[in-house]
């Protein structure tokens, strides 16, 4: 069992809150290496990786040795100023490398350089990374109003990514948009 949590200089005292939680995990391409992804907030630790302080959840992913060294840790960002958060449901490597990783978002939210926002209350995600935990690209999926969610990711043998979610009322997935039949889809 290898520990990541609050940093020791921390405190979780009322309005002070640091944690990790650990949502999925999966073995990379070359099934040497784990790589854990969750959401993280605060002033967190990974052994000898501290990423910087975060005011509101961030999804990220992790890479581990199976040996328990940690190598990398990615998160998702807000802007500069900006509020928002993200916490992530899963986790899919293809047998080339890249990693796929779903869940949900509000307001505002950063894969590298790339920028969302949310066109209502909470939208899903699905965003790719390189196999050093470099974001390639994050797209959006939501509607107007109410909370909508990618759950879970798979990859086949082509690369392709599959995600499944829930959304209320209306949703975008890129061009295409769906209704809902009765309340939640």
């Amino acid at each position: 069992v290898k520990a990541a949590g609050p940093d020791s200089g921390s405190s979780n005292g009322p309005g002070n809150l640091n944690a990790v939680h650990f949502e999925a995990m999966a073995m990379d391409h070359t099934s040497t290496n784990v790589l854990v992804a969750g959401t993280l907030r605060g002033d967190v630790r990974f052994d000898s990786i501290q990423p910087a302080t975060q005011a509101g959840p961030r999804a990220f992913v992790a890479a581990m040795t199976t040996t328990g060294v940690w190598l990398w840790l990615s998160m998702t960002g807000a802007p500069q100023g900006g509020g928002g958060g993200a916490v992530l449901a899963d986790i899919a490597v293809s047998s080339t490398g890249d990693i796929f990783v779903a869940g949900s978002f509000w307001n505002e939210i950063e894969w590298g350089s790339q920028y969302e926002m949310s066109d209502g209350t909470i939208d899903g995600f699905i965003a790719k990374m390189d196999s050093l935990g470099s974001w390639k690209w994050g797209t959006q999926m939501g509607g107007n109003t109410n909370d909508d969610s990618m759950n879970d990711v798979v990859v086949d043998s082509n690369g392709d990514a599959y995600v499944v979610g829930a959304f209320y009322d209306h949703a975008y997935f890129g061009n295409y948009s769906a209704n809902e039949l009765k309340d939640l889809d």
